[in-house]
């Protein structure tokens, strides 16, 4: 009896060990493509807002719309080919960081056999970010440590610090509310490197789950603050996602 107990036990303890290694946890921008005004200002074409815009296949225009939106904003203007027109660029200028920038390219691609003629639509979407993004303490050093080093297995501090206060402490009750599913939280590092907003964006539909990710948050130490070339320090949101990704 006593055998056999003991080899549940073990069991139990590899069964959470392995789930812990496949929960992940990773600390990002609520953007899947970035820009910043410094470059916004700069651009007088789409390949200069658009980084490996296809321009030497897309020559048969028909309009490009351009929109900006975010904080109540929700400008647009259509252009007729790549070069950007001044009312575009005036919309550009007047962007401010959290915006979204929004391309839609509509063209007519010709078939190099038949050439024939059809048409075709390129949307893209880009977060206006600061210069400078907001950086966990020590992030920096680390990174430039790791790149000297073949030790890969090592931890930044903001991953050592999610593994610590997150994921370490995920029970084995805990662990079922990721087995198919991650969950979101949003929060911001304001002009200081405070955590702020946090905000549960995506439950893992256990609430002592998702209160263990908010304490996590609010207990961070200071971060660096996110800058503009100006050294202007600025609020910038970010967002958690903790889940089942095998990292």
């Amino acid at each position: 009896m006593k055998t056999a107990l003991t080899s549940l036990l073990i069991l139990l303890m590899l069964f959470t060990a392995h789930a812990q290694q496949n929960i992940g946890c990773e600390i990002r921008g609520m953007y899947s493509r970035s820009i910043t005004l410094e470059k916004l200002e700069a651009s007088k074409k789409l390949s200069d807002l658009i980084t490996g815009y296809p321009n030497n296949w897309i020559t048969d225009y028909i309009s490009v719309e351009l929109s900006v939106t975010g904080n109540g904003k929700d400008e647009k203007e259509i252009g007729i080919d790549e070069m950007l027109t001044s009312k575009q660029k005036t919309i550009l200028s007047e962007a401010i960081l959290g915006n979204d920038i929004e391309i839609e390219v509509k063209y007519n691609y010709e078939n190099a056999v038949t050439h024939e003629k059809t048409k075709h639509t390129m949307f893209v979407k880009m977060t206006v970010v600061p210069e400078y993004e907001a950086q966990f303490p020590g992030l920096y050093e680390t990174s430039v440590a790791l790149s000297k080093s073949k030790n890969v297995a090592t931890l930044t501090p903001e991953k050592k610090y999610l593994k610590e206060n997150i994921v370490d402490k995920l029970s084995a009750e805990m662990l079922k509310s990721f087995a198919d599913k991650t969950a979101k939280v949003i929060f911001a590092i304001n002009e200081f490197g405070a955590v702020t907003d946090v905000k549960v964006y995506l439950s893992s539909l256990d609430n002592k789950t998702d209160q263990l990710i908010i304490d996590a948050l609010n207990k961070m130490p200071r971060w660096k603050p996110a800058q503009t070339t100006k050294g202007k320090k600025v609020k910038q949101y970010l967002e958690l996602v903790v889940g089942n990704t095998g990292c």
